[in-house]
């Protein structure tokens, strides 16, 4: 592992302390942290870059099949990436590997100490759970919407 790898295992590990959970960067640079309610935030310390960064994700959506509903759900997380004032700063993106759409956050290790760390770590977390919360919501409301004519146009 490369020294600026475990800087943020480091970080990690105290992050892991304050919330009772053990955290610490795998030998490949990443790693999986469990949340409740099915939640999880990866973080990705690549070992071969010419700038060193951390990234940080936190799955929220599985992008939908239904083709009216993904539209609906894209448009709704692009409203929701505007300025970065309902993201927390960070950004709704789409993740082509996993057809999710996730809340991300990159830096530089250099732009970071423990205490922004910490912060950046915390943010993330709240910050997930509303933006998952208001995604399923709409995927919620689409289906209840449609049952709802559906039901109407047989009666």
């Amino acid at each position: 592992m490369k020294a600026f790898q475990l800087v943020i295992s480091n970080w990690l590990d105290s992050v892991g302390h304050h919330f009772g959970v053990p955290m610490t960067l795998e030998e490949d640079g990443h790693c999986v942290i469990p949340c409740k309610d099915n939640m999880c935030c990866i973080v990705d310390v690549p070992a071969e870059t010419e700038v060193p960064s951390v990234f940080i994700y936190f799955p929220l959506l599985k992008l939908p099949s239904e083709h009216n509903l993904l539209q609906t759900v894209l448009s709704q997380a692009l409203e929701l990436n505007l300025f970065g004032l309902l993201s927390g700063g960070c950004h709704i993106a789409l993740d082509a590997r996993s057809q999710y759409i996730v809340l991300s956050f990159a830096s530089r290790i250099e732009a970071l100490d423990e205490s922004k760390f910490h912060y950046v770590m915390n943010d993330m977390i709240r910050t997930s759970y509303s933006l998952r919360d208001r995604l399923n919501d709409i995927e919620e409301n689409f289906y209840n919407n449609k049952n709802t004519k559906k039901y109407s146009m047989q009666h």
